[in-house]
């Protein structure tokens, strides 16, 4: 299916992108949670930790789809990486603090809390890598 047909030409490539985000999204929350829950749940990994292996993991494999799958982007590679690095650093920096907070101080559980994180995270993300690596 060619969603491009419907949209605008100006449009067309953020549509696209948008597309392709959500697939990525959907990779890194996948590792973002289900590695936490099964270091937690199943090895009794501290939910801290396990939360933190999770982002780790999810941080590396994110730089590579978001770089070449989403964005597409034909800048130098060593222009593109230092970046990323500094920008879905500082975001993950963020999440995690957010998630500390969430669970120290909110009612939720900590599956709660790092879904919460993750979906507010992902709107602003789309944005801030969009800047990054589009041409």
């Amino acid at each position: 299916m060619d969603i491009n047909k419907w949209l605008p030409k100006k449009h067309q490539n953020l549509a696209g992108q948008l597309v392709r985000f959500g697939i990525s999204t959907g990779f890194s929350a996948a590792c973002s949670v289900l590695i936490p829950v099964i270091l937690h749940e199943g090895f009794g990994v501290d939910e801290r930790t396990a939360v933190a292996i999770g982002f780790t993991i999810a941080y590396i494999g994110n730089m590579l789809l978001v770089r070449a799958f989403v964005f597409k982007s034909v800048n130098n590679i060593k222009h593109d990486i230092p970046r990323y690095i500094v920008v879905n650093g500082l975001f993950r920096l963020a999440e995690y603090a957010a998630f500390l907070a969430l669970l120290t101080w909110a009612p939720f559980t900590y599956l709660t809390s790092l879904l919460v994180i993750l979906s507010v995270s992902a709107v602003i993300k789309f944005c801030a890598y969009r800047k990054l690596f589009d041409r």
